[in-house]
Order: structure tokens, then sequence, then C-alpha cells
């Protein structure tokens, strides 16, 4: 088996971020991860020279190559390193040529042309890495590109699994600057026994059973430490005696795979007992659950406030009683009309200019169908890209027409204006003045709606109710009582009384709102309901110090979805097994089956009854004087358990025994009490 690494950078360039390349932390690196093979792959270039002179001082074989920007995602093109070098040199200056700001990419024609016989290379796209090489584009070149690159364990093996995938693989995708810190777990291995060719890795990376994450060819485990230590993508379990590493180990996990994981969920010992900081922490879950329900489902209501707080019905008013009054007077004035007031352009009313916001809609998403990347083989069963283009066109031309037409409606009424201006201030006879009376009446109609809306809203409603084992979450949507109540729910110091005085009238007490000067206008929605989120236990009453500690856990435990890692240091100091038995293990396994879980326990309910996939036995042993730490593993089927330094072994039987039961003799006498007690 071979360590591969074939996704390195060394040179900063316009598309990266700028950072010093250091020769000594390649060379660290390499001899930190006992890597076999690299290449080196910078962006958009190859620079020969600098290859050259990082050959020179590695021992293992060094792959020139380059990752290209091309048609919005990246491509590692991999090159044999008895190639043409100078030729390649000066493929690789035509992309550099064509990159000349950060957004630039070469297209699928201009690739092509530059690597015109792609069958005497590797093809490495950026699979499910960002940025995503588009699927249209994977599929144009599929005759050259068998595997692709990935992000993180959870999705290498998930394509391992899925039977028309490409073969996943892992790199680190490391910048080799003075700065680096060198901790990657990002490598994959190669099933290759002797030396290693370019050939021989392409052969690889055409077969998913020739790539693996660690050195034993197991599937679903990769390798947390460089001494061959590996773990299950799955459940596992760390047991051991009192001090003998366990928390040790589970720490080096989470600081070793710190870097590689984007992710890590570490629910430490004694972090949810029953105390004040237990207490906060429960407040500020609370707090944030409600602030999260609050503002969803508060947006569309926040959208409304924000349009109706710019309607002035008073000022509406005001401008149409202004109208009415000089009209009158202009009828009335009509005999004494003057030449200026003759004039056509003296009543003109202004041209309207036409709205394009629905039109650029379109545009983007049309351009946004027409970009979908790795869903563009299911938009084309319906529409094609040919016939997308013509319609961004069409719809470009349109907008463009459009766009015109505004800006002449636009330069009219200016000029309308200033003439009306013009003669209004050579004749004494009243100019009526412009008036929308569709807008007026709109905005008459949305009070009217508004008020309508925010007294549905005042009804009392659950908005929200879930279960989360035992418990019951609820949201609650209530009316405020009085303006103490507002104040108190918004932790405000500003004296509100008296606009709350309105508050049965949603327009008038906007109104008040808006002239305080203290209150953020996009603030305004949260002054008129509040939103109560509470946790109740099967009996549905609030819970109780103990219930809170338990609830947080759980709560931590559905929220690692959005991890790529569990890490859990032996919940059982701070629960009874029943809770255990009934909400953690079931909560556990599930989770286990979504993202790789590292458990910390000398519980039988968790260590053994979870059913663990796989076992990691901690030992801590003073050698000349110096701590070593030893770890043992295998699974629950295996008799026998082996170390990772030396290949010492244990007995599987033993150590449960030893870990979980107190020792044979105890679970013996434990078996006899529950004996006699059942008979």
């Amino acid at each position: 088996m071979k360590k591969v690494d074939l996704h390195i950078h060394t040179i900063s360039t316009i598309t990266d971020h700028p950072f010093e390349f250091s020769e000594e932390k390649l060379l660290e690196y390499i001899k930190f991860a006992k890597l076999d093979c690299i290449a080196i792959t910078n962006h958009n270039l190859f620079d020969l020279e600098q290859y050259n002179s990082i050959k020179t001082k590695i021992s293992i074989p060094v792959f020139p190559g380059i990752e290209i920007d091309l048609e919005g995602g990246h491509l590692l093109l991999i090159t044999d390193m008895n190639d043409d070098l100078q030729d390649f040199e000066d493929k690789c200056k035509l992309v550099k040529a064509e990159i000349n700001t950060p957004n630039d990419y070469i297209s699928i024609i201009q690739f092509k042309q530059i690597f015109p016989n792609l069958s005497k290379y590797i093809l490495i796209p950026h699979y499910d890495k960002k940025p995503v090489l588009p699927e249209h584009i994977r599929n144009e070149l599929k005759d050259y590109i068998t595997a692709g690159e990935v992000s993180s364990f959870k999705k290498f093996f998930t394509y391992q699994k899925i039977q028309d995938s490409l073969v996943p693989v892992y790199f680190s995708d490391f910048r080799m600057e003075v700065s680096q810190f060198i901790d990657s777990a990002c490598q994959t291995y190669f099933d290759i026994d002797d030396d290693i060719t370019f050939s021989k890795i392409r052969y690889c990376l055409k077969d998913k059973n020739k790539v693996f994450l660690n050195r034993n060819k197991e599937k679903d485990f990769f390798e947390i430490s460089n001494d061959g230590l590996m773990i299950s993508s799955k459940l596992n379990v760390i047991l051991g005696k009192r001090s003998s590493g366990k928390t040790h180990l589970l720490n080096m996990i989470n600081d070793s795979l710190g870097k590689t994981f984007n992710k890590i969920l570490y629910i430490k010992q004694f972090s949810l007992l029953q105390d004040d900081d237990e207490q906060t922490k429960f407040e500020r879950l609370l707090s944030k659950n409600q602030n999260s329900i609050y503002d969803l489902h508060l947006k569309e209501f926040q959208a409304i406030i924000n349009d109706i707080k710019n309607i002035d019905i008073d000022s509406d008013d005001e401008k149409c009683s202004d109208y009415i009054e000089s009209l009158k007077m202009f009828a009335t004035e009509t005999e004494r009309k003057d030449v200026f007031s003759k004039t056509k352009l003296f009543t003109e009313v202004e041209f309207t200019e036409p709205n394009l916001s629905a039109l650029d809609k379109l545009i983007k998403a049309a351009e946004t169908l027409y970009e979908a990347g790795s869903y563009q083989e299911i938009i084309d069963k319906y529409i094609s890209k040919d016939s997308l283009k013509k319609l961004i066109l069409d719809l470009l031309d349109n907008a463009k027409n459009e766009e015109l037409k505004k800006q002449t409606y636009s330069w009219l009424n200016t000029l309308i204006k200033e003439i009306k201006k013009r003669l209004s201030q050579k004749t004494s006879s009243i100019e009526i003045p412009d008036i929308n009376f569709s807008d007026l009446y709109l905005n008459k109609k949305k009070v009217e709606m508004f008020n309508k809306i925010t007294n549905t809203i005042y009804t009392d409603s659950i908005i929200q109710k879930r279960e989360l084992h035992s418990f019951l979450i609820q949201a609650k949507r209530e009316k405020f009582i009085n303006a103490t109540d507002i104040r108190s729910y918004l932790k405000l110091s500003l004296k509100i009384q008296d606009a709350f005085i309105f508050y049965d009238n949603p327009y008038q007490y906007l109104q008040k709102l808006k002239a305080k000067e203290d209150i953020e206008s996009n603030d305004f929605y949260k002054y008129f309901v509040k939103i109560n989120y509470e946790v109740l236990n099967n009996y549905g009453t609030k819970i109780s110090g103990g219930e809170r500690s338990e609830f947080n856990l759980l709560s931590e435990l559905e929220s690692s979805e959005k991890y790529e890692l569990l890490l859990i240091d032996e919940p059982e100091s701070s629960f009874d097994n029943l809770f255990l038995k009934n909400s953690v293990d079931e909560m556990i396994k599930e989770i286990a089956n979504i993202i790789p879980v590292v458990l910390v326990t000398h519980n039988n309910t968790l260590g053994l009854s979870i059913h663990p996939d796989f076992l990691l036995y901690t030992e801590k042993n003073i050698e000349n004087g110096v701590p070593v730490y030893r770890v043992y593993s295998g699974t629950t089927a295996n008799h026998i358990l082996k170390s990772n330094i030396d290949n010492k072994e244990m007995n599987t039987r033993d150590i449960l025994l030893n870990c979980l039961e107190a020792g044979e003799p105890s679970y013996k006498d434990r078996s006899q009490t529950y004996e006699i007690l059942k008979n």
C-alpha cells in the first residue's frame, strides 16, 4: 500500500490566497505524513524550474501537474515524470495567459486545444468539493476521467458505495507555506505493492477496490494517526482503566482531525451537569431557538411592515385635498387663461417609466438554469442549453429596449417638469399638481390589509410543536399584554407606553413607533407579538434541573447532523442508565449511520449494549521514565485486540469484563443476584 497526495500547492497565484512557499515545510509534511508519492498542482501554472528544485531534494516520486480553472470548476491534470516537461510547461503557460482575474476560467474548447492528447494525462476533477467541475464538462471528458476528488471522509465512503460514481480520492490541497501547521490526514492509499509509477496510479484510479483511507485495506475505516491507528466511519467505543489515556486519545483525535474535518462536535465529560453553567446553557439554547423561530415565523410580517412603514395616509389625504382645491381654482380661472397656461404642456401628465425588476429576475433565473452545474443533466431533459441561450439573448435584447424606453421617459419627464416649472413662473393661472390616484388607493388598501393581518397575528397560536424523545418542544405566538411586557421581552430601557395605547390599531401604532428615534426601523416587527419557546416533560410541565441536563445532551446530539465527526466523553457521568438506554443509545446509533462517532465510556449500557462497530482500548505505561500510550483495537467479533505501536495483543473478553463489569467475579456475583431475585 502506498500513501499518496496528488494535490499540493507550492506557488501563490492570482486565484489563490497569498502565501510564502517553504521547501522545509514540504519536506516536513512528507516525513510527518509518511507519504510515498506526491504531485505538485498549482493553480493554472507549472513552474519547471521550481519543480526540478523540489524533485532533487525529495526521495519519493514527485509528479508534475496543474490545477485548472475550467468552466467555473477545478480540474487536476497530472502528467508522467518522464514526459517532455518543457512542452508541458509551455502548455501550462497558455492556461496561465487566460487567467487574469480570480473569476477567469478557460473553456472546454480552449482546454482541448491546449491539451489535445488527453489520454496521456491523469484527470481528477473536483467531484464533491467546491468549486465542483460541472457535470456536463465531466461528461464531455468521461473517456479520460475515472476518479474525482472529495472534501471529506464521509463523502469518500459515500461514493465508494454508489455504483456509478467516480472513484473517490481524498487529498490535502495544502499550501506549503512557512506558517503552515502540519497535521493533515487528507491522503489516499493506493493498492500498489512495489515501485510507484504513473501507469500504476492511473490503474488504481479506475477501481474503487484499489483506493483506501487506511493501510489495512479496510472498508469504512480511516486513519487518525501516522502510526496506523484507525477508526470506523460509524460507531467507535473507547474503553480503558482510569487515567489510562481515554480522554487523551479523544483529545488527540480532536486535535489531529481538527483541520481535516470542517466541524467537530466534542461533548466533554461533566459539561452537561446540573449547575449554574448548565442553567445558563439551557437558557441560551432556548433563546437561540426562540430567536431562530421568531425570525423565520415573522419574516413575511417584517416584509409587510417594511412596505407599510413608508406609507403616510395623512400625507396622501392632504395631497387629495390639495388636488381638489387646485382643480376647483383651475376651473374658476379657466376664462382668464393666458398664452402660457393654455400651452398643452402646462397640464401634461408625466410618462410612467417601465419597472424592470420582473425582467431582471427572469434573466437571472434563466442564467441560473444555464449554469446549473451538477443539475444540468436534469434540466437538459426539458430545456436544451441552446434554447436557454436563445432565451437569455432574447430577454437581454428586451431588457435593452426597455432600459432605453425607461431612460427616454425619464429624460422626457425631466423636460416636462422643467417646462411646466417655467410656464408656471410666467402665468398667474393655477397649476394642477401631479397626483397618482392609483398609488393613493393602493396605499389605503395596503393599510386596511395590514390592520387585518396584524389583528390575525395578535391571535395566540402554537406555531411549532415537536418531540425529542420524552420531551415536548413548542413555540407559542402571543399578543403583548402591556408596554411593560414588551420592554421585558425585548430587554428595553426605552419607554413606549405612549405608543402602546394605539396597539389595537396596528397602523397608528406603527406610526407612533416610527416617531421614536431610538427604535431601528428594521426592528418594528418585534413590537407586535412575542414568541415563547418552551420545553415540557412527558407530564406536560416545565422540566426540572436534572431534566435540563438530559435535554441539553439530546439537543447536542440532535445538532450533530451539522457536523462531520462526533466525540463524546463519558456521558454516563451525568445520567442514569434508563435514560441512556431509552434515549441516548438510540440517537447515537442513528447518528453513527450518518457521521463517525467516537464514544468514551465505562458503562455497559453504552459500551456493549449499543453494539459498537469498533473497539479501542487505551493503556498507559511508564517506559524508561516516559509515559507510553498504547491503543488496542478491533471489533467485538475479534477475540484479540492488537496494539497500534508494537502489535501486542489483549483478550477482548477480558477487556470488556474489566472495563464494563469490574471484572469476571463481580459480573458473576451480580448475575447470581439477579437470578435469585428472578426466582
